[in-house]
């Protein structure tokens, strides 16, 4: 019976320093806080895994508005990201934690600008990682759009002394000017700024200073050749020669303006009533022509040629 007891006895002890032996050399072998379980077999032959403690909390992916942040990388933990100006409500930001077991905690910017912070809480319950979303408001732009009327020339624009194609955003407050290099023989006739003509203003520049909406404004050229002189009644005819269109300007109301020629005869009659007119000579052969322009103070008449 005691020789059993002894033979018993001594099977379990060689057994168990057997294990103990292979959970050492596990020990050994393994890396201290991996995530590959020990198996640790006991002295009745099962086999048991140790539990799997995570100590990751950073994250793979941050995104607002459903797009990663900008410069985004796991070891960065603040970021600044601007708004379009008008923005009240802080975007949705969304995260992807490195371990699916992180628990990961968002608190939305309650007002803007502001913050929406990002907790991630480790499997181990105690690491955290916190990713910061600082949130800015843009400033107020407004959209600009300039261009030529009719070719005959370019326009060009700056925003402190910095070139800006159109249409383009323009911040509040700022003044932008703009340049208009005209053809040969041709000359700023007009500038308009939302359709309305910018009065006493003929030169190749005009700024639009102190900027507080969309606007549009454009620039309109005339040609030098053959235009008279404005006379005593404040007349301007061009382009005189003309082969086609003939503008008519005067200081005063036009009601209607008649082409005859050195015969008399009428060729052609426009009613106006307006400082400004147009005639379309393009009908007409080479020649002499006269204009005879009535207005509420008389008729004057004007000598127009045609050349094609």
């Amino acid at each position: 019976m005691k020789k059993n007891t002894l033979t018993l006895v001594l099977a379990f002890f060689v057994a168990f320093s057997s294990n103990a032996q292979e959970y050492n050399s596990t020990r050994m072998d393994g890396v201290v806080g991996s995530t590959t379980p020990a198996k640790v077999k006991s002295a009745l032959n099962s086999d048991v895994e140790s539990p799997i403690v995570m100590t990751e909390a950073a994250l793979t992916d941050l995104k607002v508005g459903g797009v990663t942040v900008a410069g985004f990388n796991a070891d960065t933990y603040s970021y600044n990201v601007e708004l379009p100006y008008g923005t009240t409500i802080a975007p949705a930001v969304t995260a992807t934690a490195r371990d699916s077991k992180a628990v990961k905690t968002i608190t939305n910017a309650p007002v803007l600008p502001g913050a929406t912070n990002v907790v991630v809480t480790a499997n181990d319950g105690i690491t955290q990682l916190t990713y910061t979303i600082n949130f800015t408001i843009g400033i107020q732009t407004f959209t600009v759009n300039f261009s030529v009327v009719n070719a005959n020339g370019t326009l060009a624009a700056t925003v402190d002394a910095a070139a800006i194609a159109s249409p383009a955003a323009v911040n509040i407050g700022k003044d932008v000017v703009f340049t208009a290099t005209p053809s040969a023989n041709y000359t700023v006739k007009e500038w308009k700024l939302n359709d309305a003509v910018v009065a006493g203003n003929t030169t190749n520049t005009y700024s639009l200073s102190n900027l507080s909406a969309n606007s549009t404004v454009t620039v309109e050229f005339r040609s030098t050749v053959g235009v008279s002189e404005i006379d005593q009644n404040g007349v301007n005819i061009y382009p005189n020669p003309s082969n086609g269109i003939v503008h008519i300007e005067m200081n005063i109301p036009i009601s209607k303006v008649t082409v005859v020629d050195v015969k008399g005869r009428v060729l052609i009659e426009s009613v106006l009533n307006n400082n400004t007119g147009t005639l379309n000579t393009s009908t007409l052969a080479n020649g002499i022509y006269f204009l005879r322009i009535v207005t509420t103070s008389g008729v004057i008449t004007k000598q127009l040629q045609v050349i094609k």
